[in-house]
Protein backbone atom coordinates (compact mmCIF):
# COMPACT_ATOMS: atom_id res chain seq x y z
CA UNK A 1 0.00 0.00 0.00
CA UNK A 2 1.51 3.46 -1.16
CA UNK A 3 1.21 6.43 1.05
CA UNK A 4 -1.54 8.01 -1.56
CA UNK A 5 -3.71 4.99 -1.17
CA UNK A 6 -3.25 5.50 2.96
CA UNK A 7 -4.06 9.05 2.86
CA UNK A 8 -7.61 8.03 0.65
CA UNK A 9 -8.17 5.11 3.21
CA UNK A 10 -7.75 7.61 6.24
CA UNK A 11 -9.47 10.45 4.76
CA UNK A 12 -12.67 7.79 4.41
CA UNK A 13 -12.21 6.50 7.86
CA UNK A 14 -12.21 9.72 9.26
CA UNK A 15 -15.46 10.81 6.94
CA UNK A 16 -16.93 7.43 8.21
CA UNK A 17 -16.15 8.44 11.80
CA UNK A 18 -17.41 12.18 10.98
CA UNK A 19 -20.83 10.91 9.51
CA UNK A 20 -21.43 8.18 12.21
CA UNK A 21 -20.60 11.32 15.24
CA UNK A 22 -23.17 13.84 12.90
CA UNK A 23 -25.85 10.76 13.11
CA UNK A 24 -25.16 9.63 16.80
CA UNK A 25 -25.81 13.89 17.52
CA UNK A 26 -29.14 13.74 15.15
CA UNK A 27 -30.25 11.16 17.19
CA UNK A 28 -29.30 12.35 20.10
CA UNK A 29 -31.31 15.71 19.15
CA UNK A 30 -34.51 14.13 17.86
CA UNK A 31 -34.74 11.80 21.15
CA UNK A 32 -34.35 15.32 23.60
CA UNK A 33 -36.94 16.89 20.93
CA UNK A 34 -39.15 14.12 21.48
CA UNK A 35 -39.19 13.83 25.27
CA UNK A 36 -39.42 17.39 25.83
CA UNK A 37 -42.58 16.89 23.16
CA UNK A 38 -43.89 14.23 25.85
CA UNK A 39 -43.19 16.44 28.78
CA UNK A 40 -44.88 19.46 27.31
CA UNK A 41 -47.89 17.13 26.53
CA UNK A 42 -47.88 15.99 30.20
CA UNK A 43 -47.48 19.32 31.72
CA UNK A 44 -50.65 20.67 29.58
CA UNK A 45 -52.69 18.14 31.01
CA UNK A 46 -51.71 19.01 34.60
CA UNK A 47 -52.89 22.74 33.83
CA UNK A 48 -55.71 21.81 32.85
CA UNK A 49 -56.40 19.89 35.96
CA UNK A 50 -55.54 22.62 37.77
CA UNK A 51 -57.06 25.05 36.06
CA UNK A 52 -60.74 22.61 36.33
CA UNK A 53 -59.82 22.31 40.25
CA UNK A 54 -59.43 26.45 40.42
CA UNK A 55 -62.68 26.64 38.95
CA UNK A 56 -64.28 23.66 41.15
CA UNK A 57 -62.44 25.82 43.82
CA UNK A 58 -63.90 29.18 43.15
CA UNK A 59 -67.61 27.78 43.01
CA UNK A 60 -67.69 26.06 46.36
CA UNK A 61 -65.60 29.20 47.83
CA UNK A 62 -68.87 31.58 46.07
CA UNK A 63 -71.35 28.62 47.72
CA UNK A 64 -69.64 28.72 51.12
CA UNK A 65 -69.44 32.62 51.05
CA UNK A 66 -73.11 33.25 50.08
CA UNK A 67 -74.26 35.97 52.39
CA UNK A 68 -77.89 34.46 52.54
CA UNK A 69 -76.39 30.83 53.39
CA UNK A 70 -74.17 32.10 56.43
CA UNK A 71 -77.14 33.90 57.42
CA UNK A 72 -79.22 30.75 57.22
CA UNK A 73 -76.45 29.14 58.86
CA UNK A 74 -75.98 31.49 61.86
CA UNK A 75 -80.22 31.55 62.38
CA UNK A 76 -79.70 27.93 62.45
CA UNK A 77 -77.21 28.57 65.28
CA UNK A 78 -79.26 31.04 67.30
CA UNK A 79 -77.49 33.96 66.08
CA UNK A 80 -78.68 37.60 65.45
CA UNK A 81 -77.96 40.61 63.80
CA UNK A 82 -76.28 42.97 66.11
CA UNK A 83 -77.29 46.32 66.52
CA UNK A 84 -75.72 49.35 65.42
CA UNK A 85 -74.85 50.10 68.98
CA UNK A 86 -73.24 46.56 69.28
CA UNK A 87 -70.92 47.41 66.53
CA UNK A 88 -67.20 47.99 66.64
CA UNK A 89 -64.79 49.18 63.86
CA UNK A 90 -60.87 47.97 64.81
CA UNK A 91 -58.45 49.62 63.39
CA UNK A 92 -55.18 48.64 62.13
CA UNK A 93 -53.25 49.98 64.89
CA UNK A 94 -55.24 48.59 67.63
CA UNK A 95 -57.98 51.28 68.55
CA UNK A 96 -61.23 50.79 68.61
CA UNK A 97 -63.90 53.01 67.05
CA UNK A 98 -67.43 53.77 68.03
CA UNK A 99 -70.01 53.42 65.00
Amino acid sequence: MNSNSRVKAACLVLLAIGVLVLAVVRVHHRHQVIRIGYELNESRIELRALQEEQNRLRLEESVLTNPGRIETLASSLGMIRPTPEQLRIVLDDDSVAMR
